[in-house]
């Protein structure tokens, strides 16, 4: 892929680190400029120094808990001040939090359910707005391959990542008409924060599981949530990028 893209926007949540900053790097290579969002103000300072400057593109970063709608609302209030065009949407803001269910306390059932599963839906109900002005548009959801084969210790994450998968199908069809196309990947073990929430032994058991055995880089996951973004005739699908380990 070359750098051929001018005035490209793509907004990726989480993109503070892991696959939302493997994102990040990425699209700004091919061209794109960049709306970042995350928690940690800091980190995202870290990767906006560290992008090469640019006088064709712009990145602008914000410190959003997009897990609340009115805080997605008002996000979006100041990026139409930036930019009244989004091409790309990737929703990669996630947390873990493994525990068995029955331990499980009910703040953290909502924080799970609140981050992975409805911070796509308030970003894609409110970026959809945006693309369906230019009739185009491409959303891309980071799911995970729990969701499809499950875990002990991780009942709650898995579905709150198979609600990812669900509204990925069916907002492909209900966004299809308008020209915006909705796609999911699906990463198996890979190399970010969320890996510290396993123990040695879970991240083991799993690597063994994997026919590559190895786990897996950001980048890896990245480059298929960039293809996802610029294939034109593929929606409604969720892309496994695990290494073999769902064989």
């Amino acid at each position: 892929m070359t750098k051929d893209l001018v005035n490209k926007w793509v907004l990726i949540s989480g993109a503070s680190s892991g696959i939302g900053a493997s994102c990040a790097k990425q699209y700004y290579h091919l061209g794109y400029s960049l709306l970042l969002v995350a928690r940690d103000k800091a980190k995202l300072e870290l990767l906006s120094d560290s992008l090469p400057s640019s006088n064709e593109q712009e990145v602008h970063y914000f410190s959003v808990d997009v897990s609340d709608e009115l805080n997605v609302r008002t996000l979006f209030s100041q990026l139409v001040k930036i930019t009244k065009r989004l091409d790309v949407l990737v929703n990669s803001a996630g947390v873990m939090l493994p525990q068995a269910l029955i331990m499980t306390k009910p703040e953290v059932v909502e924080k799970l359910f609140k981050i992975n599963s409805l911070s796509p839906v308030w970003l894609s109900q409110y970026a959809s707005k945006l693309m369906m002005r230019q009739r185009k548009g491409a959303i891309i959801n980071v799911g995970s391959a729990v969701a499809e084969q499950g875990a002990k210790g991780q009942s709650v994450y898995a579905a709150s990542k198979a609600a990812v998968e669900g509204l990925t199908k069916s907002l492909a069809r209900e966004l299809a008409p308008v020209g915006i196309r909705v796609n999911a990947v699906r990463p198996g073990i890979i190399d970010t924060p969320l890996l510290n929430e396993l123990s040695e032994e879970e991240r083991e058991s799993t690597i063994n599981k994997v026919d590559l055995k190895r786990i897996g880089h950001p980048d890896e996951v990245a480059q298929v949530v960039v293809f996802l973004s610029q294939a034109e005739y593929v929606t409604g699908q969720i892309i496994n990028v695990d290494g073999g380990l769902h064989l």
